[in-house]
């Protein structure tokens, strides 16, 4: 009994999992055959795109929004013709066809959202045949936007403050000052930590005794095709990382610790796409149970891609962030 074709996309360096525009991609296409196969063609095809799709009740009506963009895409043909009638024989046993790609500048990070989008980059090789179906795999290639946590621009801590009257319907209980600090950097990596500083000075009459820190991405989908304006955009919060600060009771109370850690699947922040932008923010919130109104700060962050102390040299410096 013959065995099917095998078809295989082989990277030249199969450990490295992330790739930066400006670096070169190298591997081989590898087709296994147990007899000769006549074919069209044998290419491999690299390319990125962006896709977000979703879905919102208007009144009765239900509207489905739809965005797509290209980011690039290259062609390799190794054996044979695109555009061709005629025929080409691929022998038996192993064939090994080499390829290399540069990733082009200027790309946003692969990015998967939670069902609504994606910025994906693939590799597809494939055996186009005469009267049957094409025989193709595809390969996920990952890449990371350069964001460098060394820059100058991202060595400086960032901090607010707010002041809230807080009460319940027609009581009121008095003011709560907070002012929250991410001390000496905005820029963090994933799996980095993300140190906290707080102060509150609590002059109501209620206790204050617990706060809680979230490490917040905010997605920006758009609905864009080519050749028409832009759509509507919808945007969505996600929680990826939190953390609870307890207090003593005291009228002045003060927090220096590790606040939270990025989770090491966290993406990079993206802002190269009309139609999928992605950033964070740091929310400080004091909890208090017996009012809507609970002080709240939000702090904006980087999550880059180069961490501090890392030298990125080999990296292609025209596409920091």
């Amino acid at each position: 009994m013959m065995a099917d074709p095998k078809i295989s996309i082989e990277l030249s360096n199969e450990k490295q999992e992330i790739f930066y525009p400006g670096e070169k991609i190298s591997g081989h296409v590898v087709i296994e055959l147990d007899k000769p196969l006549e074919t069209k063609n044998v290419c491999l095809t690299f390319g990125g795109k962006g896709d977000v799709v979703w879905v919102e009740t208007i009144a009765d009506d239900i509207e489905t929004y739809h965005g797509k963009e290209e980011i690039f895409m290259f062609e390799h043909i190794f054996y044979g013709q695109r555009k061709s009638s005629s025929r080409v024989v691929l022998p038996t046993g192993r064939t090994s066809y080499s390829f290399v790609f540069s990733v082009p500048n200027g790309i946003p990070s692969s990015y998967t959202g939670i069902k609504i989008g994606f910025i994906r980059y693939e590799m597809e090789a494939q055996i186009t045949l005469a009267y049957k179906s094409n025989i193709k795999v595809k390969r996920t290639i990952h890449i990371h936007e350069v964001i460098d946590c060394n820059l100058p621009r991202y060595l400086s801590g960032i901090g607010m403050s707010c002041t809230e009257d807080v009460g319940f319907c027609c009581y009121k209980y008095g003011p709560i000052r907070m002012s929250a600090l991410i001390p000496g950097r905005s820029c963090f990596c994933p799996g980095e930590n993300i140190p906290i500083e707080m102060m509150i000075e609590n002059n109501s009459s209620k206790l204050v005794t617990e706060a809680t820190i979230k490490l917040i991405q905010t997605a920006i989908y758009r609905e864009h095709h080519e050749h028409h304006k832009d759509g509507p955009i919808t945007v969505r919060d996600y929680t990826i990382a939190k953390s609870k600060v307890l207090f003593k009771d005291s009228t002045y109370l003060r927090y220096i610790g590790e606040g939270l850690t990025a989770p090491e699947n966290t993406s990079p922040t993206n802002w190269r796409l009309k139609i999928i932008k992605v950033r964070y923010h740091v929310e400080v919130r004091i909890d208090l149970s017996w009012t809507t109104n609970e002080p709240c700060i939000e702090i904006p962050i980087i999550i880059g891609t180069v961490p501090l102390g890392i030298k990125s040299k080999d990296i292609n410096q025209n596409n920091w962030f």
